[in-house]
C-alpha cells in the first residue's frame, strides 16, 4: 500500500530548502524533512488522528509519497518512516539553529523532481491530479480551500513514483540533456555497474562526456576540464577502493589496521582512512592512492585477495593512476589537453574504442574498480541488540573500542609517509 500526502514549504523559511536536503540525501542516503508548526497556528490538524494513523503504518514496503510544493516547484518525496524526533538521520542545521518547532520529521530515502519553476503547470497539470477524501473527495482546490496540512491526498490515477529500482534523487536539478546523456552512458557503456559509483563520480562522467560531445569537432579546442573531471572520478572511486582493501584485509590480519600512514605531514592510520577519520577528500589524491595501492601491508597479503582483485588493484590500477596524473597535471599547468589525448582518456575511463576501425576495445577502468570493490566488499560490523534497526545500509564502522588481540600487534608497526601535492 502507498499512502500520498501533500506538505507546502515556505522559501520564507530558508531559500534553497530542497537543495540542502537533497546534498545530505546524496551523501547519506536519507534526509529528514520536518513539518514546521506555523506560528500563526493554534489549532491542532483537523484530521491528526488519521495522519497519526498514515505515519504508524509506513515502512519501507508500505512508504509514503510525500509531494512537496511551494506553488512554483513540485517534488515527490518517498518516505520510508516518520518520526516525532530525530533519530540517527541528519538533517539540515537550520532547523535547530533557527529553533523551529517541528511536528514530525519524514525520512526520505529518494526524491523526484516533478515541476521546476513553473506555477501554471503546476496548478493546471498537477494539483488537478489530486483528490481530498477528507474534504468531500473533491478535486485539490488551490484558492478558497480550508486545507490543514500535511493534506491528505488520492490520486485519480494512481502511480507508483519510484516502482524502477533506480534512485531518483542524483537527477534533481539536472537538465533534460544532462539525463538523456547519463542514460545513453549507463546503457551503452556502464551498465547497472553506474549505480555503484559515488554520485560525484557518475556526475562528472556525464559532465565530460557532455564537454566531449559538445568539442570533439573542434581540432584547436583545450580539454583540460575534461581531465580534470576524469581525474576526479578516478580520485574518488580509487579512495573508496582502498577503503574496501582495508575493510576485507583487516577480517584476514587485524593488524593492517594500525599502520601508521601520513597525509599531508597529518599521521594517521589504516583504520583511520577506513573509517574517514580524520582523512579528508582534500587529503586523497592520486600520489596518495598510488602509494596507499603500492603499500608493502598490501602486498604482503595479496595471496588473500582474488585474483583479479590482486592483479588489477595492486598492480594495474598505481600504474594507470601516475600516468594519468602526469598527463592531468600537464594540462592543468603547462598546455592544453588535445583532442586525442582526450579521446585515448575517455576511451580508458569508458571502456569504448577511440575510432571505428580499432578492432580491441579497451577494458573500462571504472568497470575493473568496481568489479574489484563487489569482489572484496567488506562485512558489516555486528549491531548491538539494543541498537534500534537503521531504515538504510549503514557505513562498514570499526568497533574502535575492541583491541587488536596481542600476538597481531608489531613491536615495530611500518610507517608510511605520502606527500600530497597541491593542485
Amino acid at each position: 500500500m502507498i499512502f500520498n500526502l501533500l506538505l507546502l514549504y515556505n522559501p520564507f523559511y530558508k531559500k534553497d530548502v530542497i537543495e540542502l536536503h537533497l546534498e545530505i540525501l546524496k551523501k547519506e542516503k536519507r534526509v529528514a524533512f520536518g513539518k514546521i508548526r506555523s506560528k500563526s497556528k493554534d489549532k491542532e490538524h483537523k484530521f491528526l488522528q488519521t495522519l497519526q494513523d498514515i505515519y504508524k503504518n509506513v515502512n519501507s514496503t508500505n512508504f509514503l509519497q510525500l509531494f512537496l510544493t511551494d506553488w512554483d516547484n513540485l517534488f515527490v518525496a518517498k518516505v520510508e518512516a516518520v518520526q516525532s524526533h530525530l533519530d540517527q538521520v541528519r538533517a539540515p542545521d537550520y532547523y535547530q539553529k533557527e529553533k523551529h518547532d517541528v511536528e514530525a520529521w519524514f525520512i526520505v530515502t529518494d526524491l523526484r523532481e516533478l515541476e521546476r519553476n513553473n506555477f501554471i503547470v503546476v496548478r493546471d497539470k498537477h494539483l488537478p491530479k489530486f483528490t481530498t477524501p477528507n474534504y468531500g473527495d473533491h478535486t485539490f482546490r488551490l484558492y478558497g480551500n480550508d486545507y490543514d496540512y500535511p493534506l491528505i491526498i488520492n490520486m485519480k490515477e494512481p502511480h507508483n513514483y519510484f516502482e524502477r529500482q533506480e534512485k531518483f534523487y542524483p537527477n534533481v536539478f539536472k537538465t533534460q540533456n544532462f539525463r538523456n546523456t547519463k542514460q545513453s552512458l549507463i546503457d551503452v557503456n556502464l551498465g547497472v555497474s553506474a549505480y555503484s559509483l559515488h554520485y560525484e563520480s557518475l556526475d562528472n562522467i556525464v559532465y565530460a562526456e557532455l564537454e566531449y560531445q559538445a568539442n570533439k569537432q573542434d581540432p584547436l579546442y583545450d580539454f583540460s576540464t575534461m581531465l580534470v573531471k576524469y581525474s576526479k572520478v578516478l580520485e574518488q572511486e580509487s579512495y573508496l577502493l582502498i577503503k574496501d582493501l582495508i575493510g576485507f584485509l583487516s577480517t584476514i590480519e587485524p593488524a593492517i589496521l594500525n599502520v601508521d600512514c601520513s597525509l599531508k605531514h597529518k599521521k594517521v592510520t589504516l583504520e583511520d582512512i577506513w573509517q574517514c577519520k580524520n582523512v579528508f577528500k582534500k587529503d586523497i589524491d592520486f600520489k596518495a592512492c598510488q602509494d596507499l595501492l603500492r603499500h608493502r601491508s598490501f602486498y604482503d597479503l595479496k595471496e588473500k585477495l582474488p585474483p583479479f582483485s590482486a592483479s588489477f588493484a595492486l598492480e594495474q590500477l598505481p600504474n594507470e593512476l601516475e600516468k594519468f596524473a602526469k598527463i592531468r597535471n600537464e594540462g592543468v599547468h603547462a598546455r592544453a589537453i588535445t583532442l586525442q589525448e582526450a579521446q585515448l582518456t575517455r576511451s580508458q575511463i569508458l571502456g569504448v574504442a577511440i575510432d571505428q576501425k580499432t578492432i580491441k576495445i579497451p577494458n573500462s577502468l571504472v568497470k575493473n574498480m568496481l568489479q574489484v570493490r563487489h569482489e572484496i566488499k567488506p562485512p558489516s560490523p555486528p549491531s548491538s541488540s539494543t541498537q534500534k534497526p537503521s531504515l538504510a545500509p549503514q557505513k562498514p564502522t570499526l568497533a574502535s573500542s575492541k583491541p587488536v588481540p596481542a600476538k597481531f600487534k608489531s613491536k615495530n608497526p611500518q610507517t608510511m609517509h605520502i606527500v600530497i601535492r597541491n593542485r
